[in-house]
């Protein structure tokens, strides 16, 4: 058997600010408005790995691995976002994604939010998050809020 270790670091993220400037006011120099993570998990999801997950198997294997992305906000009211996953397809193809079981399938206010496109796009997946088109709900700074699950085959190469 050969030992893999999978690194989760293959992401994307892209927030639009509201003014774009050269010189960001003092309140916005020095803090990170928006951390994104990426969890991978070996025993189906009981316990994340943050940094590194590592599988053992076979050349030519696949092995099932649950994979789930993580956003903090420090500061704002965020009305939505936008972002990619596209791992190494040599080592990684992504066979289903969901928003059920997360916060952002409840993320309106415990309603789902107005506007969710996450799919499987060629090599990743993307994902367009609008909170609320019409009374203004937003999402308060919070802490390792999980925007989606991820199921993906880990290819086995042989060395």
């Amino acid at each position: 058997m050969k030992r893999i270790g999978l690194a989760l670091v293959a992401l994307s993220v892209a927030v639009a600010p509201s003014v774009l400037s050269e010189n960001p006011p003092a309140t916005c120099i020095g803090t990170e408005t928006f951390r994104m993570q990426v969890q991978g998990s070996i025993n189906g999801g009981q316990t994340w790995n943050s940094n590194s997950v590592s599988v053992y198997g076979y050349p030519s294997t696949q092995i099932n691995l649950p994979i789930r992305t993580l956003m903090t906000i420090t500061t704002g009211q965020t009305q939505g976002w936008s972002f990619s996953l596209e791992p190494d397809p040599t080592y990684l193809s992504i066979t289903a994604v969901t928003t059920n079981g997360t916060n952002t399938a409840t993320v309106k206010a415990g309603d789902p939010p107005d506007q969710n496109t996450t799919a499987i796009r060629s090599n990743g997946l993307a994902q367009g998050i609008v909170i609320d088109t019409s009374t203004g709900i937003t999402l308060n700074p919070t802490t390792d809020f999980v925007r989606v699950q991820i199921l993906s085959n880990h290819h086995v190469v042989p060395s």
